[in-house]
């Protein structure tokens, strides 16, 4: 009997795509405009659900969402 499905690679992306990827522009950002360092995905994954209201702000100025006036608070409820 051969592999399951649900253990099969199906795909996996290249230097190249990875060099490309949002991901890895974010967070290049949040190394050189915060100062945070991100080894992997799952580092920068841990950071983002303890620091909740720190993640989304970044995301806000990531993507330089535009808006009347700064926000406050980027979070009603540090919840997910």
């Amino acid at each position: 009997m051969g592999q399951s499905m649900e253990s099969q690679l199906l795909w996996e992306p290249t230097g190249a795509d990875l060099a490309d990827a949002n991901i890895t522009n974010y967070m290049q950002w949040l190394r050189d405009e915060q100062g945070l360092n991100f080894d992997s995905y799952d580092q920068l994954w841990n950071w983002s659900v303890r620091e909740i209201d720190g993640f989304w702000r970044s995301i806000w100025d990531f993507f330089d969402v535009k808006a009347s006036k700064p926000p406050v608070k980027v979070l009603g409820e540090e919840i997910m």
